[in-house]
C-alpha cells in the first residue's frame, strides 16, 4: 500500500527555492521552443547556455518575489506551521501595532490602466493633428505641450471622477476582485494599444518582453498561492540549482575550446532567435572582456591579447610592425597589402565614355525578391520589370550593411562601412557621421563638369554628411509616423529638374548630369495604398508599397524618354538594404541573412543588349561603375569594382562579397559576412557565433551547416578573415 505524503508548510525561503527553479525552467523552455535547434551536441550546448542565461534574469526576479512576499506577509494562520518561521517581530510594548490598509484604497488601481490608455491614444491623436495643422512645426511645438497638459488633466479628473461613482459598489466585492479587475484592466489597455499600433508588435524587442513578464507572472502565483508540497525544496534546492548554474558557467566559459563545432551553432542560435537569452549573451560576454575593446576571452570570444584594446579579432592589421593586431596568422606583410591591391584594380587609362548622363534610382528597404523580374508572381512592379527587361540584371547582388544608414555612405563613396572615415554625431544626433575626408562619387562627377542633384526622402543625407559634391539637394522628409506618402513628391521634383536639363542641352551639347533619386515608401511601418491590394498582413501591405513607388518610377522613366533624355543617360536601379519577414524570426532588418542583404540590381545603359549576371556583385560597385560610364578614371579610394565589364559580356573571376555590422549606439555586436561560392559565412567576432548556409541549394539561409561541413566552414573563415585583413583598414581616403 502506497503511504500518502504529508503536505509540508513552506518557509519564504522554499517559495524562494521553488519560484526560480520554476522561472528558470520556464524561460529555458521557451527559449529553446523559439530557437528549435537541430542535433542532440547543439541541443545539449543550448539547453546550457539558456539555463545559464536564463538564471541571469530571473533569480533577481525571484528574489525581488521574495522581498515583496517578505514585506506583505502577515502572521501564519495555520496552527501546524512553524510558529517561528517567517514572521515578523513582535512590535515594542510602547509602539502600536501597524494598522492595515483599507482595501477601498486600491479601488483608483481599477482606473490606471484604462486611464493612461485614452492618455496615450489622445497624445498620439494630437501629435498627428499638430503635424498636419500646423505648417511651420514652431508653432505646432508651442501649442502642444499646453494642448497636451489639458488634455491630460481632463483624463486623470474623469478617472478621479469614475472611480468616486463607482468606489460605493466595488468595495462590496470580494477581495481577490480589485487586483482582477486591475489586471484585467491592463490586459485589455495593452491589447488594444498593440492593435492599434502594429509597430509594436514587430519590434525584436516585444517578444522577450512578452517572455519576462509571463515568467514573471508566473513567479508571483506560485508565491501567492502555493503554500505546501510533500517536500520542502528549502537550502538542497537553492543550492542545487546555483551548482548546476555555475558549473554550466564554468563549462561555457571556455566556448569554442569545449565543443569547437557545436558551440558556435548552439550560440548563434541563441543570439539570433532567442528571445531574453539574446539579449543576455553580450551582456555575460563583457565578464571575459578586461581590456573592454568589445571582444572577450570566455564565452566563444577569440581575443588574442586581453590586455591590450589595440588587439582582438576586429583590429586592423598594421602591415610591418610586428604585431598581430587581429589575432590572425601572425602580422601583416606589406607587400601582400600592395599585391592585393595591384591584383584588385590593374593601372589602366580612363575607360572611353559611354553616356552623358546618370540617374540613379534607390528605394530604402527594398529585397530583391520583392519584385517581378526576381520571382514575385503578383503584378507589383510592372515599370521596374519593363526596365529590366532591357537592361543587365545582376541576380546576385548583396548590401555591405543592412541600415541605411552605413549602406549609402558605402553606395556613394564606393567603399566598405569599415574603411568609410566616420566621426562623432553633433550633440542632438544619435548616429556618427561621415569625416570629411571620404571622397564620394557625386564630386568626382562634379569635377568632371557634371550637374549633380538628389532628391531624397530622408535627412540622412544632410545630416550624416554623405551629400558631399551634391550641388542641388532637395529633403522631402517622409512623414513622422508614414500615414503619408512622398514618392509622387519625390517624382515631381525629379521631372522638373529632367525638364531644366533637357533645355539646356544635357542630351546634346550642355554638361551632362548625375541626379539620385531616392524613396522611402518600402521602409516599415508599411501602407496600404488604394487599388494596390496583396494582402492583408505585412507583406500585403509591403508589396502595396512596392507596388505604388514603382508608378512613380514610370513616371520619371517616361519624362526621361519624352525630354529626349533617355539615350544618352544610363539608369541604375538598386536599394540599400533588404527587408526581414520572420524568415529568422525577426522583422524589418538589421541582421547578415540574405533577406537582409540581397538587393535589386538593374543596370540600363543605351545600345547595351539586355542579359541576366550571375556572378555576385555589391553595393559598393555601383560608384567605380558610373565612373566607368561616363569616361571617369577610377579613384584610388573606391573598394568597389566596376560592373561593365560583365554587363559588357566579358568573363571575369569569381568575386566574393563582404558584409558587416559595425558597433553603434543602436548595433551592438560586430558581424561580419562573406559570400564565396555559393556559401555564405557569418561569423559574430565578439560572441564567437557561427553560421554556414549553402545559399545556392538554400536561399533563405534556413539551415546551419557548420557542423555537418567542417571543411568548408574552415576553410570559408580563413577567406573571410584574409579578405579582412587586406580589404580593410589600407585604403586612402583621397586621391
Amino acid at each position: 500500500m502506497i503511504r500518502r505524503m504529508s503536505r509540508q508548510p513552506l518557509r519564504l525561503r522554499d517559495r524562494f527555492a521553488l519560484v526560480l527553479v520554476a522561472m528558470t525552467l520556464a524561460a529555458v523552455a521557451s527559449e529553446v521552443a523559439r530557437v528549435r535547434p537541430g542535433g542532440v551536441s547543439v541541443l545539449l550546448l543550448v539547453l546550457g547556455q539558456a539555463i545559464v542565461l536564463s538564471a541571469c534574469w530571473t533569480a533577481p526576479i525571484a528574489a525581488l518575489l521574495a522581498a515583496i512576499a517578505r514585506a506583505a506577509r502577515r502572521p501564519a494562520q495555520d496552527p501546524t506551521a512553524d510558529p517561528t518561521a517567517d514572521l515578523p517581530a513582535e512590535p515594542p510594548a510602547d509602539r502600536p501595532a501597524e494598522r492595515r490598509v483599507d482595501p477601498r484604497r486600491w479601488l483608483f488601481a481599477i482606473w490606471v490602466a484604462p486611464a493612461v490608455l485614452v492618455q496615450l491614444t489622445a497624445g498620439t491623436a494630437l501629435l498627428g493633428w499638430s503635424a498636419r495643422a500646423f505648417v511651420r512645426q514652431d508653432l505646432a511645438a508651442a501649442v502642444m505641450p499646453a494642448a497636451l497638459l489639458v488634455v491630460f488633466a481632463a483624463v486623470a479628473a474623469l478617472a478621479v471622477l469614475a472611480d468616486r461613482l463607482t468606489r460605493e459598489r466595488l468595495v462590496r466585492l470580494p477581495g481577490w476582485a480589485i487586483p482582477a479587475l486591475a489586471a484585467g484592466g491592463a490586459v485589455a489597455a495593452v491589447t488594444i494599444h498593440l492593435a492599434r499600433f502594429r509597430t509594436l508588435l514587430v519590434d525584436n524587442r516585444l517578444p522577450a518582453a512578452l517572455q519576462v513578464a509571463v515568467v514573471t507572472a508566473l513567479g508571483a502565483i506560485l508565491f501567492a498561492s502555493v503554500r505546501t508540497l510533500p517536500r520542502r525544496p528549502g537550502w538542497p534546492t537553492i543550492g542545487g540549482a546555483a551548482a548546476v548554474w555555475l558549473g554550466l558557467l564554468a563549462l561555457l566559459a571556455a566556448g569554442g575550446r569545449v565543443a569547437p563545432l557545436s558551440y558556435p551553432v548552439a550560440s548563434a542560435a541563441l543570439t539570433s532567435r532567442g528571445l531574453a537569452a539574446a539579449r543576455m549573451a553580450p551582456l555575460l560576454a563583457e565578464f571575459g572582456d578586461d581590456d573592454r575593446d568589445g571582444f572577450g576571452r570566455w564565452f566563444g570570444g577569440s581575443d588574442c591579447d586581453d590586455d591590450d584594446a589595440g588587439i582582438n579579432p576586429g583590429a586592423v592589421d598594421v602591415p610591418g610592425n610586428g604585431i598581430d593586431e587581429d589575432c590572425f596568422e601572425g602580422d601583416l606583410r606589406p607587400e601582400a597589402v600592395a599585391a592585393a591591391q595591384r591584383a584588385r584594380r590593374p593601372a589602366r587609362p580612363a575607360p572611353p565614355r559611354r553616356v552623358r548622363s546618370v540617374l540613379l534610382i534607390t528605394f530604402d528597404a527594398l529585397r530583391a525578391d520583392a519584385l517581378g523580374y526576381a520571382g514575385e508572381k503578383r503584378p507589383v512592379s510592372p515599370h521596374i520589370d519593363g526596365l529590366a527587361a532591357r537592361s543587365v540584371v545582376f541576380e546576385q547582388a548583396w548590401s555591405q550593411a543592412p541600415m541605411t544608414r552605413r549602406a549609402f555612405p558605402a553606395l556613394l563613396a564606393g567603399r566598405y562601412p569599415s574603411n568609410i572615415d566616420w566621426v562623432p554625431p553633433p550633440a542632438k544626433q544619435l548616429y556618427t557621421v561621415s569625416g570629411p575626408d571620404n571622397l564620394y562619387l557625386a564630386e568626382v562627377l562634379k569635377g568632371a563638369g557634371l550637374d549633380t542633384a538628389a532628391v531624397v526622402a530622408f535627412g540622412y543625407a544632410r545630416d550624416s554628411r554623405f551629400d558631399q559634391g551634391i550641388e542641388k539637394l532637395i529633403t522631402r522628409s517622409a512623414s513622422t509616423y508614414k500615414a503619408e506618402t512622398n514618392a509622387n513628391v519625390i517624382a515631381d521634383d525629379a521631372i522638373a529638374l529632367l525638364e531644366k536639363w533637357s533645355a539646356g542641352g544635357a542630351a546634346t551639347g550642355g554638361p551632362g548630369f548625375f541626379l539620385w533619386l531616392h524613396f522611402y515608401e518600402c521602409h516599415f511601418p508599411y501602407e496600404q495604398h488604394p487599388g494596390y491590394r496583396f494582402g492583408k498582413g505585412d507583406h500585403g501591405r509591403y508589396l502595396s508599397e512596392v507596388r505604388y513607388v514603382d508608378e512613380q518610377v514610370g513616371r520619371v522613366l517616361a519624362a526621361l524618354e519624352a525630354r529626349d533624355l533617355a539615350a544618352s543617360t544610363a539608369v541604375i536601379v538598386t536599394s540599400d538594404h533588404g527587408e526581414e519577414f520572420g524568415e529568422h524570426g525577426g522583422r524589418m532588418h538589421g541582421d547578415l541573412y540574405p533577406e537582409d542583404l540581397r538587393i535589386p540590381m538593374v543596370v540600363h545603359v543605351p545600345g547595351l543588349p539586355a542579359r541576366r549576371v550571375a556572378s555576385p556583385v555589391q553595393l559598393i560597385d555601383i560608384a567605380p561603375t558610373i565612373t566607368d560610364l561616363v569616361g571617369i578614371a577610377t579613384p584610388g579610394s573606391f573598394d568597389g569594382e566596376s560592373l561593365v565589364p560583365l554587363a559588357e559580356g566579358a568573363a571575369t573571376a569569381p568575386r566574393p562579397v563582404f558584409a558587416e555590422l559595425i558597433p553603434d549606439i543602436a548595433v551592438p555586436r560586430r558581424l561580419v559576412t562573406l559570400v564565396s561560392g555559393g556559401w555564405q559565412l557569418i561569423v559574430d567576432l565578439a560572441l564567437g557565433s557561427r553560421e554556414l548556409f549553402h545559399i545556392a541549394k538554400d536561399p533563405m539561409a534556413q539551415r546551419n551547416l557548420f557542423i555537418d561541413e567542417p571543411a568548408r566552414s574552415r576553410e570559408l573563415e580563413i577567406e573571410l578573415r584574409r579578405y579582412m585583413a587586406l580589404r580593410l583598414g589600407h585604403r586612402a581616403t583621397r586621391p
